[in-house]
């Protein structure tokens, strides 16, 4: 089973309790007619008050008193929801299912005291009654993770074929967390199950989409610890290609052999079918560049403007010769593409491991 996130507050992530249909405010709205209606006939009749008008004075005053005593119950319940929560936080099960316990008694759609005292209960071994729990959570319309917890806790039962439809539930309805999935205990008894193994490879695609997209694969070429000699074989820097965010980005770290530095991020847009590349240097330099790859080359091309307002165009193009060797050959053009110039050509020769 799993928690949320810390980055997520506990009403996105667990569900909060739903507004009950009742508030004080109807409460004291409602007892605001009686009590004009009495108030017009003792004040505004004759003096003497007839035994309708007090019955109607003892109305309002019971009325306000069971406002006050709405409201006494109101605080009441938001301190043994801090206590609850402080238990919760700090991992004393037993009195955290005690609390949540009482707390869904009094207010049957509290979303989040149903998932807490699920987990609370799950947490103790208590797997049935934890099932049960969950299984309100998620009828108030708790978030995937509840589902996920109650599949954690079926597979804890037993009850293969309920905890594999539950999991199948969680990740059609959202829930990638599959790291968690692997290293689950609870699941411990399913690890050799086929259809257990399908869920987690269509979680894993789920949790890391463009590691198994082809098409942001295209580039991973150039990924890698790089040596970067010119064509007279001398030595002009390092590179060292990285795959980050989820294998969704290739960070280019370059050094050239002055000691200069830049970087640049490689992405596919999969909205414009086409790569990205954005590239800044240690003097202010920016490259913005886009294009697509044909063959064994990818080619991007930008445009810059200098301070005076000259265009440059950019050409840039990576090749990959083999596994271990890779041509990057940098174009420039002044004159719209009349004719090109070479501002670098590099070959990338791969670091011995």
């Amino acid at each position: 089973m799993v928690l949320p996130k810390a980055s997520d507050s506990s009403e996105n992530a667990e569900g909060a309790s739903n507004p009950p249909k009742n508030s004080n405010n109807e409460e004291a709205c409602w007892c605001y007619f009686p009590a004009a209606v009495c108030t017009r006939h003792i004040f505004f009749g004759r003096g003497s008050m007839r035994t309708s008008e007090v019955c109607c004075l003892v109305g309002i005053i019971w009325c306000l008193v069971s406002v006050s005593a709405i409201a006494q119950n109101g605080e009441g319940v938001e301190k043994a929801k801090q206590q609850a929560a402080e238990y919760f936080q700090q991992g004393e099960w037993q009195q955290a299912a005690s609390g949540y316990a009482a707390l869904v008694q009094s207010e049957p759609q509290f979303r989040q005291g149903w998932f807490r005292l699920g987990f609370a209960r799950h947490s103790l071994g208590n797997f049935s009654e934890a099932a049960t729990a969950y299984q309100k959570a998620i009828a108030l319309g708790a978030p995937p993770i509840a589902q996920y917890n109650l599949a954690c806790a079926f597979a804890r039962l037993g009850k293969t074929d309920s905890a594999l439809d539950m999991l199948e539930q969680s990740l059609n309805a959202g829930f990638t967390q599959q790291a968690a999935l692997e290293s689950d205990a609870d699941f411990a008894s399913l690890l050799d199950n086929a259809r257990f193994k399908e869920l987690n490879q269509r979680m894993l695609r789920a949790a890391f989409p463009c590691k198994y997209d082809p098409r942001y694969r295209q580039f991973d070429f150039w990924i890698g610890e790089w040596e970067v000699y010119n064509p007279a074989g001398q030595k002009v820097g390092t590179n060292s290609i990285q795959q980050i965010l989820g294998s969704c980005v290739l960070l280019e770290n370059w050094t050239s052999g002055a000691g200069s530095m830049g970087k640049s991020f490689n992405t596919f847009n999969a909205s414009t079918g086409t790569w990205q590349q954005t590239w800044v240097d240690d003097q202010g330099t920016v490259i913005e560049l886009a294009g697509v790859l044909k063959g064994k080359t990818l080619t991007l091309e930008g445009t810059t403007r200098d301070t005076a307002g000259a265009i440059t165009l950019h050409r840039l193009s990576f090749t990959s010769i083999d596994t271990n060797t890779v041509r990057q050959f940098w174009e420039q053009s002044t004159d719209n593409g009349a004719t090109w110039n070479a501002a670098f050509d590099g070959k990338y020769v791969r670091k011995a491991e």
